[in-house]
């Protein structure tokens, strides 16, 4: 699964992230109906990140999770193949720790910790298609409005047990792109 975010951030302008993530699991259900029910959860990825404050280097790593559920309908349903668009939430969580040298107030820091979370809705365009009894493979198209997040960034001094500098950060808005491809067991 690949995954894009784009967010801005109060008092601290806008980040971008690109990234990969494993799909650990998609769960689709199409009813006779038409009706589509949908979960997917995406982990241990990484995704590579615009600069936080002090990771120092332009860009970092951070790991990665993401889960979204919907509901839906399937335009094409056959026993071989299902073709879906599905109204979703999303919440996506970026973490990282990282040892690094800071200075601020005449402290010196050796150690950032960086998390942000961040929810979303939006739209799931969905294709399953069956090529065995039970063999398969899926291909999404998903875009989310992030409406709500918030990253937390905190400097602390290996030597000592209190964290000396911590601040939260607002995320707003923008759009997370999240287009996945796999394989699939069918029952």
């Amino acid at each position: 699964m690949g995954a894009y975010y784009n967010h801005d951030v109060r008092h601290g302008g806008g980040r971008k992230s690109v990234g990969t993530l494993f799909d650990f699991s998609e769960v689709v259900v199409n009813m006779e109906n038409g009706l589509t029910l949908r979960a997917d959860w995406g982990v241990f990825g990484e995704v590579s990140c615009d600069d936080v404050d002090s990771f120092g280097d332009g860009r970092d790593t951070l790991n990665a999770m993401d889960f979204s559920c919907g509901v839906g309908y399937s335009f094409i349903r056959t026993k071989t193949t299902s073709l879906s668009l599905c109204g979703i939430f999303g919440f996506s969580w970026h973490t990282r720790t990282k040892n690094c040298e800071y200075e601020f107030g005449g402290k010196k820091f050796d150690e950032l910790e960086y998390s942000a979370y961040m929810f979303g809705v939006g739209l799931n365009l969905g294709l399953q298609k069956k090529i065995g009894e039970h063999f398969g493979f899926f291909a999404n198209a998903g875009v989310r409005y992030q409406f709500y997040g918030e990253e937390k960034i905190s400097y602390s001094d290996g030597h000592e047990t209190e964290t000396a500098i911590s601040y939260t950060n607002d995320i707003f808005g923008k759009i997370a792109v999240i287009p996945a491809l796999g394989f699939s067991w069918s029952f």
